[in-house]
Order: structure tokens, then sequence, then C-alpha cells
């Protein structure tokens, strides 16, 4: 055991961010709140867990991509439900969006099964508002209870988390019902209110000028066309 705290590592961890506000997790899109897993904004881990689960259980991923600025496709499928077979016949798509200040995510539960699925999908939330150079430390500070549900409150943050399924203190449910090849979305956000962070999102649109550009590969000109769209709407 060593006799000092160590930095965790970030290096297979997934990044979403739009400054000031980042999301750090495993390739699944768990966010498990050890190491340096989190929702962070400004200097602040405003979530610790996000936690995703089927009937109690985590769904095994299979992929993440980009999905646009500021957001990341998670992919996982749920082989315990649907047809028996050696195919998965249901599977979680899992699109995380960040914005500065808040975070939402579309939940899309598809079957390609033929027999009916039903489910209960949870969403596990947890705050423990640890400050930026406790966690890089490889510190830990203690969960928040919330002041009501899915609000926590601390050193002048408030973190709100809301859905549209049925809400208890620290966890948002959903019954899911699907008839033969059917599909549901699920929806969930957090806004972080903290009007003492050093670190602010600009007040307005930031204009960026384009170059153009002429270039025999192709590539080269679709990934300038990505990168200034990319700025321009973080920004």
């Amino acid at each position: 055991m060593p006799d000092h705290m160590l930095q965790p590592l970030l290096h297979d961890l997934v990044a979403t961010t739009v400054a000031p506000t980042t999301v750090l997790n495993a390739a699944g899109g768990q966010v498990s709140g050890t190491g340096v897993e989190g929702v962070f904004h400004a200097d602040a881990r405003v979530l610790a867990e996000v936690r995703l689960l089927v009937d109690g259980r985590e769904p095994e991923p299979i992929g993440h991509t980009p999905a646009g600025p500021g957001a990341t496709r998670f992919v996982s499928v749920v082989r315990w439900l649907g047809t028996r077979i050696a195919d998965p016949t249901v599977r979680i798509d899992r699109i995380r969006r960040v914005t500065p200040g808040g975070m939402a995510e579309e939940i899309t539960v598809t079957s390609t099964a033929d027999v009916p699925v039903r489910a209960t999908v949870t969403l596990d939330l947890a705050c423990d508002l640890a400050p930026m150079d406790v966690v890089k430390s490889g510190g830990a500070a203690e969960r928040l209870s919330p002041v009501e549900p899915l609000v926590w409150r601390g050193d002048g943050i408030t973190v709100t988390a809301s859905g549209d399924g049925t809400v208890s203190p620290e966890r948002i449910t959903w019954p899911v019902d699907l008839p033969n090849r059917g599909s549901v979305t699920l929806r969930w956000q957090v806004r972080i209110d903290d009007p003492r962070a050093m670190v602010a999102a600009p007040s307005g649109p930031v204009e960026w000028s384009r170059p153009e550009v002429t270039a025999d590969d192709h590539r080269l000109v679709r990934l300038l066309d990505r990168s200034s769209t990319t700025s321009r709407r973080c920004g």
C-alpha cells in the first residue's frame, strides 16, 4: 500500500465537455465516483455518481462515440432480457449532452425481441462537491445528503437534477414495458448554480473567423470544418 495519495489516471476515461462543465467517466458511460470520475463544474465535482441500472444490474457496454460538440453516445446491451438467443436483443443508447452549467441525457431502450420486454430502469445519483484539488490528489470527500429529492447544496453551490420518471431522494425510476420490437426514450438532466465559480461560460456567442481552405485531401477540409463548427458551438 502506498504511504501517500496518488493522482488518479485519466488515460482510459471518456471526457464530454463544454467549459466550464466536464464529465469524466469509464468507457461504458457510468460515473462511479472512484478516482477522478464525476461531473465537474468549474472547480468542484458536482455529481460523484451517475449509475444506470436495469433491474438492479449494469448493462454491458459495447462502445462509445462522439455525438457532436459537447456530446457522447454510449451503447450497451441488456443480455438477460428479450429473446433467449445468442445475440442480444435489447440495446441501450445513452446520449449525453453537456452545456455550461448542466448536463442532459436521453436513454433509449430498443428491443428487437419477438416477445414483450418489461424492466425497471433506475438512475442513481450522488453529490460530494469535492474540490478539484482534492480529486486530483487522489483524495475523497464525504457525500452530501440531498436537501430535497435530487437537490444538493453546499459551499454556495446548488445542484438540481430532474427527470421524466419517478423521483426519490437520490434516484430516478422508470418502468419500461415494450411491445415486440418496441422502443422508448427516457430523459433526465442536471443544472448547477454556482455564482461564485472562478471559471464561467461566455455571456454570449463567441465569434470566430473562419478560414477557407482548398486541399486535394478532402479529409483536411472536413477536419477544419468540424473543428471550427465545434469551436463556435462550444463558445
